[in-house]
């Protein structure tokens, strides 16, 4: 077996790592993809955030522009009230897409972040397995 271990050794050039190693490396590479992953999403609710707080910008300064442009005051309420609405609603689309959008986004990162972790956890498994085998 020490022979064995010997051979084995020479022929990986020294390196064999014990499972409580490997366990611990496990531990530091988890670690670094959690990290890693947590900024991913943030940075990407900032950006989905910033755009939404876009369009709500220029949904609050269209009503403005609207509300303070010749002739609105002369206009009759039933006017305004129309026009009003027609922005209402065109800027209603444009953050009901804004939402939708994120969504998106957010589901595909998460599903990229979770096909990301499984595969480290069945590498890790069959680290562990190589080690222990290894070992034994």
């Amino acid at each position: 077996m020490n022979k064995l271990l010997v051979k084995i050794k020479s022929i990986l050039g020294g390196f064999i790592m014990s499972v409580s190693q490997t366990r611990t490396r496990h531990k530091a590479e988890k670690s670094a993809l959690s990290t890693a992953q947590k900024a991913q999403k943030k940075a990407l609710d900032n950006a989905w955030k910033g755009e939404l707080k876009t369009v709500m910008l220029a949904r609050k300064n269209a009503l403005e522009r609207l509300t303070s442009g010749s002739g609105w005051k002369e206009k009759s309420a039933a006017q305004k009230s129309a026009e009003k609405g027609a922005m209402t609603r065109s800027y209603a689309s444009n953050i009901a897409n804004v939402k939708a959008n994120t969504k998106t986004a957010k589901a595909s990162l998460s599903a990229n972040h979770k096909a990301a972790r499984t595969a480290m956890s069945a590498r890790h498994k069959s680290e562990i397995a190589s080690a222990r085998a290894r070992c034994a």
